[in-house]
């Protein structure tokens, strides 16, 4: 459905329901669907703020699962699921950044 964005943002209205061994759950209200997150999608969800990059989160989330060598290529699989899903907002970052690729000022 959409491309990840280079600030990926979670739409506001997706609904997450944190589960006591970590793993995640979201619904999305508008098309009536969830999905099932394990430890590290729930990971990964929680950084799509809109003020971290794939690579960023990539980064931190490998830093806080040391023992799991494939975690940037997850990061990139979940983020493109959760994008192809229409979980994240589209990427108005392009639209808000000057030429250096900087948000203006009073941007979002």
């Amino acid at each position: 459905m959409g491309s990840i964005s280079r600030l990926p943002t979670a739409r506001p209205e997706i609904e997450a329901y944190i589960v006591p061994d970590g793993t995640c759950f979201l619904f999305d209200p508008t098309r009536e669907e969830g999905y099932a997150l394990d430890q590290l999608g729930a990971l990964v969800w929680d950084y799509c703020d809109g003020t971290t990059t794939q690579e960023v989160i990539a980064a931190e989330v490998g830093a806080l699962l040391p023992d799991h060598p494939e975690t940037a290529e997850r990061v990139g699989e979940l983020l493109a699921m959760f994008a192809a899903e229409g979980l994240l907002l589209p990427d108005a970052a392009s639209l808000t950044s000057d030429a250096t690729g900087q948000p203006q000022e009073g941007a979002p």
